[in-house]
């Protein structure tokens, strides 16, 4: 994937770390638990569609795309 690590990431209005930390700061003021399964996915289909919306090479998309993925790889909490 060496031709990805060249493609700068567009930042996206959904960020994975803002997503987590506002979720833990919620859980912590209000006492409830939040599926955070159900978070990633909806988080993941807001970003997918911001996304998909770009007119962007493809190969910026991809780069994205492979981001995310990462990102979901290395939380195991959120695997399905």
């Amino acid at each position: 994937m060496q031709v990805l690590a060249d493609v700068p990431a567009t930042p996206s209005f959904i960020s994975a770390d803002l997503t987590e930390r506002i979720v833990d700061v919620y859980e912590e003021r209000t006492g409830l638990t939040i599926d955070r399964r159900e978070v990633a996915l909806h988080t993941a289909v807001q970003r997918l569609a911001e996304l998909g919306g770009e007119q962007k090479a493809p190969t910026w998309f991809l780069a994205n795309v492979v981001e995310w993925h990462d990102y979901m790889q290395s939380h195991s909490e959120l695997w399905l």
